[in-house]
């Protein structure tokens, strides 16, 4: 019942990504690059604190000190420049759609039903598609993503329901 709970909830974030991903790309993906941005930011402020603040400097602390510092910039960047990730974007999404297509797809035919092996198949060939770059413009492709994590939430919840 758990892993049924899990797979559920899991299904219907995707399915509410989807929808945000079909109606506001641009918003969606500035959000998501500029909190990783703000938590890498976070991250190596602290990092630069927890050295500066020990008493005992000593010069091994360097290279964290450096990392800290990198990683603080990252996220600097990324913060005030999401457009600079957003043209890998389309990587991430279809990498996730091709993943739960596949996994879908082993749910599917685990449970013998023809009608549900094609549905996660279309998500395969969708995940694939968009992973591979067949559509140029980010925008597009984040629309595509959209729409194909919603159909295969869909799919998922269903196959999930009759299981």
């Amino acid at each position: 019942m758990k892993g049924k709970m899990g797979s559920l909830l899991s299904m219907v974030i995707m399915g509410i990504i989807g929808i945000l991903l079909l109606f506001f790309p641009g918003a969606v993906s500035d959000l998501l690059i500029r909190l990783v941005g703000a938590g890498l930011f976070i991250f190596g402020l602290s990092g630069i604190l927890s050295v500066v603040m020990q008493k005992d400097f000593r010069a091994s602390r360097t290279a964290n000190l450096v990392g800290s510092i990198a990683v603080l910039a990252v996220g600097l960047v990324l913060f005030f420049n999401p457009g600079l990730v957003t043209g890998i974007f389309h990587i991430v999404l279809g990498v996730l759609i091709l993943w739960f297509g596949i996994s879908n797809l082993l749910s599917a035919l685990d449970s013998g039903n023809k009608v549900a092996i094609l549905l996660p198949l279309v998500s395969v060939v969708l995940g694939v598609l968009i992973l591979i770059g067949i559509f140029s413009a980010t925008d597009l492709v984040l629309r595509i993503a959209g729409a194909v994590m919603l159909y295969d939430a869909v799919v998922g919840l269903w196959a999930a329901l009759k299981a």
